[in-house]
């Protein structure tokens, strides 16, 4: 089942204060960046945040799962608890790894 439009505009509305928020359709479901930066995915209407090591240091409760086959383990964020998606999004942004440059294709 791929995520609906509508879902990604609501979880959008309820971040937009922590910085650029974008996303991108990916195979139905939805990629979400903050400020150029990976965030997370939004697959199944459920919303996947990256992991990183201050997000598992001070919310190590969240319930974790895998957005698709082959994914590893992401933390998984209630889109409708407004408050906390803010505090935790704010918590880890600074340590989201940098988008990395596709490297050119061999001729």
């Amino acid at each position: 089942m791929a995520s609906s439009i509508a879902v990604v505009e609501y979880l959008v509305d309820n971040i937009f204060e922590c910085g650029e928020i974008t996303y991108k359709k990916m195979f139905g479901d939805y990629c979400i960046y903050i400020d150029g930066k990976v965030l997370g995915f939004l697959c199944d209407d459920v919303f996947y945040v990256k992991r990183t090591k201050i997000g598992e240091e001070r919310f190590p409760e969240l319930e974790k799962g895998y957005p698709y086959e082959g994914a590893s383990l992401y933390p998984i964020l209630d889109i409708e608890d407004r408050e906390f998606l803010i505090t935790y999004i704010n918590t880890i942004k600074a340590y989201l790894p940098e988008k990395t440059k596709k490297r050119p294709k061999p001729l």
